[in-house]
């Protein structure tokens, strides 16, 4: 997934996502356990375009997937 001049890419810590990307419009946790938490993020990727939604096992990228159309 491109952001601007950079890249994210499955794998990638969150704050490494976020330093590239921007905060997300809208997260949620889906799972909280003891050792970490299963998190979705929503990116907004610009007027016309689909939204991308990124979840983080742990504070890593596991999934990037499209969303609704902005």
């Amino acid at each position: 997934m491109r952001c601007g001049t950079g890249v994210v890419q499955v794998g990638d810590y969150e704050s490494e996502v976020n330093q590239k990307c921007g905060q997300p419009v809208q997260y949620d946790f889906v799972v909280i356990r003891p050792w970490g938490a299963v998190k979705k993020s929503i990116y907004s990727m610009g007027r016309g375009k689909f939204f991308k939604v990124l979840i983080f096992d742990d504070d890593r990228l596991v999934n990037i997937s499209n969303g609704s159309r902005e």
